[in-house]
């Protein structure tokens, strides 16, 4: 309690230094003041204030009188039941009875006469903190009166997070005499967001294709998402103190209490047999959730269980409330994942982890961080395309008795991995199904996946047939992605050859085709002819499809096939 003594009076001792006090009476004379305004968080729900100080100057006699704090902002301190029964103090200055009441909070009104603390909960009921029964005692020399552990929803500030003042105005009376009463309002916190918007790392994301997967054995990391805080101070532990009790700032000294999401009164020392369990304590570090969304079946993802930058570090845990609850290494045996990372699924597709604050330093402006995370998944290991995972990243918890808690975010979704279809893109560069001047045009498609090197290389799959030219009944300035032919309509199998004649599917077509092909290695053959076939009037010839890039691209002027 020295400390808490050496500190009370180093405020007093300060704040009789500034010129022009008023004094209100308290009974006897006071000032009202406080430590600087804290910076609180707008998307906080339960965003701590800083203390408000009232220092009673003048000697008077004992007394017995209830206080009232109201702020501009719901009151959120963090609730717990607290029974004070009725007593009568005779210790030092402090003589008086008090009442028996139920608060319901762990804001606290601290009494100090420079020899004795006598610490009282509050009832909190909307915009107000009421301590019902308090003894103000007959010190000569004055005494203090300190405010701690009051929360409030800065997410309804008015302004947004455009620094709105959060303020807070003090009232002290008796039998209906007021005793005191601050003069004017307070100014005990500002909002401002906390959180800058959780961003993809430019070039991090890496998508991949069905056939090739992103095996676990040895994958390629797949995106990399980076966090920041808006002002020092918004990341915070759960007690304020650092990892392994390294200082705050340089060249280093005790943290603050904005280093942590504790209250700044945690003395296990209440009036009246109060229960002091968990008295301004916190449940957990700053919070945040990454929700994965569209996680394809037999798709894991990876990542990392620490992460450190600089003064600032997270931990992965799997609880989105209460204590912070930490995972397990679990790569497989054989793999080149780095260590310390941990590995998930989901049968529904979506999945949450969370990272929380185990170490920062507010006076470090603007800390970051930046989670790397792996997708894999084996060769094959669907037949259709997958559509790129998403995430979102939020404070967290959200609607909870946590402290702390934050308003619901609706941050954009963030595109990462996708898998797409393993396709051979043929170009046959002329076709021609012409029936009243005899031409028709006989075409091949094989999936030669299946081979006596490796054996099976390639998946099942379908082709789609785009035309581009004149007559028939699929042509257009665009491209025109029809329905599979009747004889495409089962899967090429690895190994085997689907044909058909270009009549059948386009009758009256001249031109060109693109046939896309959802599987590796499809190789294609034309055969056209001219004439009736049986008699010796008929002309031909054929020619082997040309495999294209997905994306087309020219060396030397030149087009660059794929084979």
């Amino acid at each position: 309690m020295s400390n808490f003594s050496t500190k009370m009076f180093s405020l007093i001792g300060g704040a009789m230094l500034f010129a022009g006090m008023s004094f209100a009476q308290c009974p006897g004379g006071a000032t009202s003041l406080n430590v600087p305004p804290i910076l609180d968080r707008f998307e906080d729900t339960t965003a701590l204030v800083s203390d408000v100080i009232v220092t009673c100057t003048g000697a008077s006699a004992a007394a017995t009188g209830s206080i009232v704090l109201t702020l501009n902002e719901p009151v959120t301190s963090k609730s717990g039941t607290r029974t004070v029964t009725a007593g009568t103090l005779a210790t030092g200055n402090f003589n008086g009875n008090y009442n028996g009441y139920s608060a319901n909070s762990d804001a606290v009104a601290i009494i100090f006469d420079g020899v004795n603390t006598f610490a009282y909960p509050g009832v909190v009921s909307g915009s107000q903190v009421v301590f019902p029964s308090v003894v103000l005692p007959s010190a000569a020399g004055g005494y203090v009166i300190r405010f701690s552990n009051i929360r409030v929803n800065s997410s309804l500030a008015p302004n947004g997070n455009t620094n709105f003042a959060i303020t807070e105005s003090i009232f002290i009376q008796n039998a209906g005499v007021a005793l005191y009463a601050s003069p004017g309002a307070t100014t005990v916190g500002y909002v401002v967001s906390g959180f800058g918007a959780a961003g993809v790392t430019a070039g991090s994301v890496n998508n991949y294709v069905i056939c090739n997967g992103n095996p676990v054995a040895a994958p390629t990391t797949s995106f990399s998402i980076k966090q920041t805080e808006n002002f020092g101070g918004a990341f915070k532990t759960m007690t304020g103190a650092r990892a392994l009790g390294a200082l705050c700032g340089t060249p280093g000294a005790a943290c603050s209490v904005t280093n942590g999401e504790q209250g700044s009164y945690t003395t296990a020392s209440l009036i009246g047999g109060a229960s002091t369990t968990g008295l301004g304590t916190a449940t957990h570090g700053t919070r945040f959730a990454y929700t994965f969304n569209n996680i394809p079946q037999n798709v894991t993802i990876w990542m990392p269980i620490t992460v450190t930058n600089g003064t600032l570090t997270m931990a992965l845990g799997s609880a989105g409330t209460g204590a912070f609850t930490a995972v397990a290494d679990n790569r497989p045996t054989t793999t080149t994942i780095p260590a310390g990372y941990y590995g998930f699924t989901s049968a529904t597709g979506t999945a949450t982890v969370y990272y929380d604050v185990t170490d920062t330093d507010n006076t470090v402006q603007s800390e970051n961080y930046t989670v790397t995370g792996y997708v894999t998944a084996a060769p094959n290991f669907a037949s259709t395309a997958q559509p790129a995972i998403t995430l979102t990243v939020t404070p967290a918890p959200t609607g909870a008795t946590d402290i702390p808690t934050f308003a619901s975010q609706s941050p954009s979704a963030l595109t990462l991995s996708a898998f797409g279809l393993c396709q051979t893109n043929l170009l046959f560069p002329y076709v021609i199904s012409n029936a009243a001047a005899g031409f028709e045009t006989g075409i091949a498609i094989s999936n030669t996946g299946l081979d006596p090197f490796s054996g099976v290389k390639s998946a099942p799959g379908a082709c789609n047939l785009n035309f581009y030219g004149t007559g028939g009944s699929l042509t257009g300035a665009a491209a025109l992605a029809v329905p599979t032919p009747a004889m495409f309509t089962s899967p090429v199998l690895p190994g085997s050859t689907s044909s058909f004649v270009l009549g059948q599917v386009n009758a009256g077509f001249s031109g060109y085709m693109i046939a896309q092909c959802n599987f590796q290695y499809a190789h294609g053959f034309a055969y056209i002819s001219n004439g009736t076939f049986g008699t010796s009037n008929v002309t031909s010839m054929g020619y082997l499809a040309e495999a294209l890039q997905n994306a087309r691209g020219l060396v030397a002027g030149i087009e660059t096939p794929s084979f």
